[in-house]
């Protein structure tokens, strides 16, 4: 499995929910974690067109 690097806000708000048990910045971990997984899935689809072997795969890309 690879590694993600999140920013530190994000770790020490995840930390406060899951540790601390403050539910405060609910919407905004939802909010930046979505952005982070949105941010993977374009990356992935990126490196898939970049590497493809033929034209026709890169269009599925």
């Amino acid at each position: 499995m690879k590694q993600v690097q999140i920013s530190e806000d994000l770790f020490l708000s995840l930390i406060k929910y899951h540790i601390l048990e403050c539910y405060n910045d609910e919407e905004k971990i939802v909010k930046m974690l979505k952005e982070k997984y949105d941010s993977i899935i374009n990356r992935n689809l990126y490196i898939k067109y970049k590497t493809a072997p033929t034209q026709r795969r890169k269009r599925k890309g």
